[in-house]
């Protein structure tokens, strides 16, 4: 759960289960635990940490642990397609993003880093980059 918990873009197989189940055998998970509780909600990860109950991949999408849940067989091809459309995106909005979740993770608050982000925002808008990919998503219909 925990690996699943720092995917940018988590998608599972419709047969998938996760858990935190190291309390079974009275370890608690001091590494995973603040991804689980940022993906999942602190009450949730707590409730899942303490019980060590293992969910369904509905479940974790319910939960948003995971972002997609699709048949077995479409997995990799479902996981290469995000992967292309994320490459396809530009150097600046992908810099900017990690710049963000950067902060976040180094203890800054969402407030700190969404003015960083807002200001960095502005400069990209006002880019020929911006204006031309912007144009072209435009005509393409």
């Amino acid at each position: 759960m925990g690996l699943v918990a720092n995917c940018h873009v988590a998608i599972a197989a419709e047969n998938a289960t996760f858990g935190v189940t190291g309390i079974r055998v009275g370890l608690w998970p001091f590494v995973i635990f603040p991804s689980v509780a940022a993906a999942v909600g602190q009450r949730r990860a707590l409730a899942l940490t303490m019980t060590g109950e293992v969910i369904n991949a509905a479940e974790a999408l319910r939960i948003g642990l995971v972002h997609q849940v699709v048949p077995i067989g479409e997995v990799e091809q479902r996981a290469l397609d995000v992967a292309q459309d994320g490459r396809e995106l530009q150097l600046e909005c992908d810099a900017l993003r990690s710049q963000i979740l950067r902060m976040i993770s180094r203890g800054r608050t969402w407030r700190a880093a969404a003015c960083t982000g807002s200001r960095v925002r502005e400069q990209y808008l006002k880019s020929a980059d911006f204006q031309a990919d912007l144009s072209a998503l435009l005509n393409q219909k």
